[in-house]
């Protein structure tokens, strides 16, 4: 099966963090594929199935691609803000390329060191929160800039 809208529901809405772009959870109805359009964001995605639990940083993508999925599986994704990046896993590491993150006991993940709880909808944004606390998750404000064509006031070096 082909058609996105016929085997995913997707239900999101924006995150409350300036570094997030936009939260989703879908579930796939069916096994198939899609196409993976190019994108210019990066994600973390969450996916279960059958009880096993994948946690992957998607990184952008140059160009499409097509991606498997097998019936009731379930996703979660966290799609960061251009500027947005892990100082341990930087952007550039990911482009065109996923890194899986190992999971932990009791339903959480390893990330840089420590057992972290897996996010959801609903705890999305204190997670995010406690994320930039750590200083896990840290943002760019010259790629902002960039992207939005404001002046910079920066050395010319």
């Amino acid at each position: 099966m082909d058609d996105n809208h016929s085997v995913f529901e997707f239900e999101g809405r924006p995150a409350a963090s300036p570094l997030v772009e936009a939260v989703w959870r879908t579930r796939s109805l069916d096994d198939g594929s899609f196409v993976s359009t190019a994108e210019t964001h990066w994600e973390m995605v969450i996916s279960r199935h059958r009880g096993k639990l994948a946690i992957t940083m998607r990184g952008p993508e140059t160009q499409a691609k097509r991606a498997p999925f097998a019936k009731d599986t379930e996703y979660f994704g966290i799609v960061f803000k251009h500027g947005a990046f892990l100082p341990h896993l930087p952007v550039s590491k990911l482009v065109d390329e996923n890194v899986n993150l190992p999971a932990a006991a009791n339903g959480r993940f390893w990330l840089h060191g420590a057992a972290w709880e897996l996010p959801t909808l609903e705890t999305v944004d204190e997670f995010i929160a406690q994320l930039v606390r750590e200083e896990l998750l840290v943002f760019d404000p010259v790629v902002e800039a960039v992207l939005a064509k404001r002046p910079l006031d920066l050395s010319p070096r």
